[in-house]
């Protein structure tokens, strides 16, 4: 996801947005549009370029309907966006708009998140090693927060530790591959004979300021005595206690 938005009003047409977004209860508009409320709007489109002053043009038209705060571009209260959708073939897109959205900001996703913690720059890794987009998700779909403690079996070179301190969870793992776990194991990466003397899942976490986070890792197998254990393995390695 790159951001989430609240959809106030889609039309066909500018003026029946402007319409619309005229109707909106004052109650609801009030909080976000006061007059010691800043704001800023957004123009985009998908299928055609829009030219500066198209833009700074709809924008006027906005301001005039309804926000009388002031305009404040860097770190406004709100931010809205304003979408025309000219459909999916530039060569011959439409002179006005198939469709137009208008929201307000809620938050921007974590994409970036999964950039800083990119394999190709990560200290420690193996031909294991989680994706980092893939550990964010599964850490984010357990609800990891701040002062949750994880544990991550099979932990391998900690992708998944990564992940879970990033969120604030204190994270700790075992293993059964102690060559891996002391970066001693053979490396992964090409051309690359022998690991570094400070390779360890406790460097990658220095590496991204989660070293405090870092509780330590067990050289040890964690298995199921009874039951299925594929479903055990699963609900371990997401499952996370509150301190």
């Amino acid at each position: 996801m790159i951001s989430a938005y609240e959809l106030w009003a889609r039309t066909k047409t500018i003026s029946e947005l402007h319409n619309n977004l005229k109707i909106i209860p004052k109650d609801f508009v009030e909080p976000y549009c006061g007059e010691d409320v800043s704001f800023r709007i957004m123009v985009e489109s998908f299928g055609k370029k829009l030219s500066k002053e198209h833009k700074v043009k709809r924008i006027d038209e906005l301001v005039l309907i309804g926000f009388v705060g002031p305009i404040k571009l860097n770190n406004p209260d709100r931010s809205f966006l304003l979408i025309e959708y000219f459909g999916t073939d530039r060569n011959s897109a439409p002179e006005s708009p198939y469709d137009v959205f208008f929201g307000r900001w809620i938050a921007d996703g974590q994409r970036s998140v999964s950039q800083k913690i990119n394999l190709k720059t990560r200290k420690f890794i193996g031909n294991t090693t989680m994706d980092p987009l893939l550990s964010l998700v599964m850490a984010n779909i357990s609800c990891i927060k701040h002062a949750d403690i994880v544990l991550g079996p099979f932990v391998g070179t900690g992708g998944l530790l990564v992940a879970a301190a990033h969120f604030g969870g204190y994270v700790f793992g075992t293993d059964i591959d102690y060559l891996m776990l002391h970066g001693k194991d053979k490396p992964s990466r090409l051309n690359q004979k022998r690991r570094a003397p400070d390779e360890s899942i406790r460097t990658n976490m220095k590496q991204y300021g989660y070293e405090s986070q870092y509780l330590d890792v067990l050289l040890q197998m964690l298995h199921c005595p009874s039951g299925d254990a594929k479903h055990s393995l699963m609900l371990l390695l997401l499952t996370h206690h509150m301190v």
